[in-house]
């Protein structure tokens, strides 16, 4: 672009923003128009467009601006988290290289490329891509082995899961002709082989290595592991595949193949997520004091599970998502609010592996957060990822819900999700949060539905009686054979569910070390004997709008009751659990 044709449009954008702060929106927009006219690539005049354009309510159009912001000026973040807000809008999704070029800019950001949901969409955009994933019974490589080696492919593999047992079948294919196409000398015919194998890592990694693995495939990989052992020169090609099938850290050299690729650049990805990240991991929980030992025989218990399989396994937080989120959430503004603006103290109680904390710590920065669970290889996790984030407000705590007293410690606020049916007796566990509460103080819970958790609940029945064990080899098996067991509703019920596709939410989700599941009748009558006020649920604006159009009376939607009727109208509104708040009175 020449000086001239800059400087021109330089000029004529800066008279774009003086007409849009005196809100002449006309005369803007025909700058702009002229601007882009001038200078296609020009991205702050596309961004500026592309704002203009959601004013008026023109999100499709807003979004396809972005589309070229991002191609113009990859480097500039918000450019990106503004496309994918407006992916995520119900933009329909068309395949071009464009869009595509848009979403590997995001995919290679470390900070978004975990929320690039309309990843998966963009894939099956494209006809060809579509057409290999419905024939996954045969060899992909074949079919269009270049297709997979595009960027957006790979990048997409490193930071998604996509929920769908298509595409899981889809990708285990993958997985098998690239063992298949592994030659006796260690070697991938074609040099791509391996990126996509590195690829392909981060993916079943990051699913626990859930993906279905034959006998066939066992005994070569049995193979690859004893020659990877055999020591330095180390193989890069076999250490990418191995990596395909099991984690690197079960590998007796892990530690030396760490030091050995830590910093080059074909495995450097691979070994940091599948060595260094453990070895962290390691270092981080020993530093984590304890509350108290853990006496309670169901809280041992979940503290095992939780220990073999941390639960979820998250990698990326968008700052800026985070906010802007909790700002467009009605409840979670009018209720939590007040929190923002001064030193509050919040408690998580039963963090896991501390996103639900990661989220407050960005949400009230002024607030002092304590998160506490049972697990401490989960808190190990969370600790690493508040570090990673920059997070100096939240305090790590190993210790059991049932000890919380000895903190000597009041809260304003209290976020126990997921947890409370866990436990021996939700009730006491509830009862001993209650009391750290300050009076007039919020409580966000979570609680498994009865009614939402029918297809769960069948399957975990059908494990019990074939006595499937808790293992990874039992949670393999019984997922192999469930389509077997389990009747279709039951299946397509749980293909659903983004715990299906993970080994460690699996084992979360239908292996539990204990579980209850309740009904609006009794957490209504749980509130009433803890003397606390139903605030509201937790739900996506589409389900407060269905169920105010259907109880127009209930203005605040704090009717339990006419909620068990909206429940009994649409019982997967709870799939996942009740999220609800509830306060203590002042006195």
């Amino acid at each position: 672009m020449s000086t001239s044709v800059t400087a021109t449009s330089e000029v004529l954008r800066q008279h774009a923003k003086l007409s849009l702060a005196h809100g002449d929106i006309g005369k803007a927009e025909r700058l702009l128009i002229e601007t882009l006219q001038n200078a296609p690539n020009d991205h702050e005049a596309l961004a500026l467009m592309a704002e203009l354009r959601l004013r008026s309510g023109g999100v499709t159009d807003a979004f396809h601006h972005y589309v070229r912001a991002v191609n113009a000026a990859p480097e500039v973040h918000l450019y990106k988290e503004r496309f994918l807000d407006l992916a995520g809008r119900g933009v329909d999704v068309v395949h071009s290289d464009a869009l595509e070029a848009a979403v590997v800019a995001c995919l290679k950001t470390p900070d978004l490329a975990g929320a690039v949901e309309s990843w998966a969409s963009l894939l099956m955009a494209n006809p060809q891509f579509r057409s290999i994933v419905g024939s996954a019974n045969r060899d992909p490589l074949s079919l269009d082995g270049e297709l997979l080696l595009r960027p957006l492919f790979l990048e997409g593999l490193k930071s998604n899961v996509v929920c769908d047992p298509s595409f899981e079948a889809f990708v285990t294919q993958i997985r098998f002709q690239l063992l298949n196409r592994f030659s006796n000398e260690g070697r991938f015919p074609r040099a791509e082989y391996f990126r996509l194998a590195s690829a392909l890592s981060h993916y079943a990694f990051f699913t626990d290595f859930i993906l279905e693995e034959t006998e066939y495939e066992r005994i070569p990989i049995d193979e690859l592991a004893l020659q990877i052992e055999r020591g330095k020169p180390y193989n890069a090609d076999a250490i990418a595949l191995f990596a395909c099938y099991r984690p690197l850290y079960s590998l007796s050299s892990a530690q030396d193949i760490f030091e050995t690729f830590r910093n080059a650049e074909n495995l450097s990805e691979v070994v940091r997520a599948q060595i260094g990240d453990g070895l962290s991991l390691y270092q981080a929980a020993a530093a984590i004091p304890t509350l108290a030992p853990v006496v309670n025989e169901t809280s041992r218990n979940v503290r095992e599970q939780y220990e073999a399989f941390p639960y979820p396994r998250w990698r990326m937080l968008s700052k800026r998502h985070v906010v802007e989120n909790w700002r467009a959430e009605e409840f979670s503004q009018k209720l939590e609010a007040p929190l923002s603006d001064r030193p509050a103290t919040i408690l998580i109680a039963g963090c896991g592996t501390g996103r639900d904390a990661a989220i407050h710590a960005v949400r009230f920065p002024m607030a002092s957060i304590t998160a506490v669970d049972v697990s401490r290889a989960s808190l190990a996790y969370a600790s690493l990822k508040a570090n990673e984030l920059g997070l100096e407000n939240l305090t790590f705590v190993h210790g059991d819900i049932l000890d919380l007293g000895r903190m000597y410690q009041s809260f304003d606020h209290i976020c126990c999700t997921g947890v409370l049916h866990h436990m021996e007796d939700p009730v006491a566990g509830w009862r001993v949060l209650c009391d750290l509460l300050k009076p007039g103080g919020l409580t966000r819970i979570g609680l498994y539905s009865r009614a939402g958790r029918q297809a769960v609940a069948a399957a975990q029945d059908a494990a019990c009686r074939a006595n499937y064990p808790p293992t990874r080899d039992g949670l393999l098996r019984f997922r192999r054979d469930c389509p077997r067991i389990c009747d279709a509703e039951t299946m397509l019920r749980l293909s659903r569910l983004q715990d299906y596709y993970h080994l460690n939410m699996y084992r979360d989700l239908v292996f539990p070390a204990r579980e209850h599941r309740f009904d609006l009748n009794q957490i209504g009558d749980m509130l009433r004997a803890l003397g606390l006020r139903f605030e509201g649920f937790y739900v996506s604006a589409e389900v407060l709008t269905k169920y105010r159009s259907l109880f127009r009376d209930d203005r605040h939607a704090t009717n339990l009751e006419t909620w068990r009727q909206f429940e009994s109208l649409y019982p997967d509104t709870f799939a996942s659990m009740y999220i609800f708040w509830c306060r203590k009175p002042q006195t």
